[in-house]
């Protein structure tokens, strides 16, 4: 079997990603410390089973948007290890499933020395119920499994106040991200303009304009994505008109909606 390595080259490291995430430091120097002792110290401390509490667990909770997905990211560049991002539906559904799932991919991060993201962690981490059977299953053994995980694992979720008591005991950082303000959304806009390429300049009075939107980064993110098409299309440099007429056909489009459902009502 012969494999072509012509185009094979150095992985290329975002060393400034953990700079765009919108945090307070002291949160961003605490995940950091916290992911950085880990990796280089993690055969220090063992559980009273020997193999059992050497990795670390952080949940990360809040709406959509905020950062939570972008944190273990922005993490893994700045480490310079692989980053393995995989929801709760890629598990599977039944417990074998998500056993044999699940134990090959935390046996395969292990290996890597991987930074493990569980996006969206919810279905296992709500509060078991004596009514749902098969569930508390998938729980019990998400929960066992964790126990003689090595690595960092990341777990998001937007709903943190129903978490089951046994995961509370096993996380070791827990930090909640709220709703983008004013300063916080001009610094996502000002860090997005600043990787495209191809834009006409944008004065402070435009940003300040487009972070008076109620959106969070993911939002903004499309807003962007979409405007540069645009801009693309029309061969010109992206500007603050292309960003401005995606916002208000986005706009048109929420008002549309909430006068088909209020007519529905």
């Amino acid at each position: 079997m012969k494999f072509p390595i012509g185009g094979i080259r150095e992985i290329e490291w975002n060393e400034g990603a953990f700079d765009s995430l919108v945090a307070p430091p002291e949160q961003k120097d605490l995940i950091l410390a916290f992911a950085q002792t880990q990796a280089k110290s993690k055969n220090c401390f063992d559980d009273v089973i020997s193999g059992k509490g050497r990795g670390i667990i952080m949940l990360l909770s809040g709406p959509p948007g905020v950062g939570k997905t972008l944190t273990a990211e922005s993490v893994a560049e700045v480490m310079k290890v692989p980053l393995f991002v995989m929801s709760a539906g890629d598990l599977g559904t039944k417990p074998s499933e998500v056993e044999t799932s699940l134990s090959n991919i935390l046996e395969m991060n292990t290996k890597w020395n991987a930074i493990l993201l569980l996006d969206e962690a919810d279905v296992f981490l709500e509060a078991r119920s004596a009514h749902d059977l098969e569930r508390n299953k998938l729980v019990s053994i998400f929960l066992r499994l964790l126990e003689y995980y090595e690595g960092i694992l990341f777990l998001t979720t937007n709903r943190v106040e129903n978490i089951d008591a046994a995961f509370e005991s096993r996380i070791h950082l827990s930090l909640q991200y709220e709703d983008l303000d004013f300063a916080s959304r001009r610094h996502v806009w000002s860090s997005f303009l600043g990787r495209i390429a191809n834009t006409a300049p944008f004065e402070d009075a435009d940003v300040d304009l487009l972070a008076e939107q109620s959106m969070n980064g993911r939002q903004i993110k499309n807003v962007l994505k979409t405007a540069q098409l645009l801009a693309t299309k029309q061969e010109a440099p992206l500007c603050f008109a292309h960003v401005n007429m995606v916002i208000k056909l986005r706009e048109a489009n929420a008002l549309l909606k909430n006068g088909l459902t209020n007519g529905q009502a």
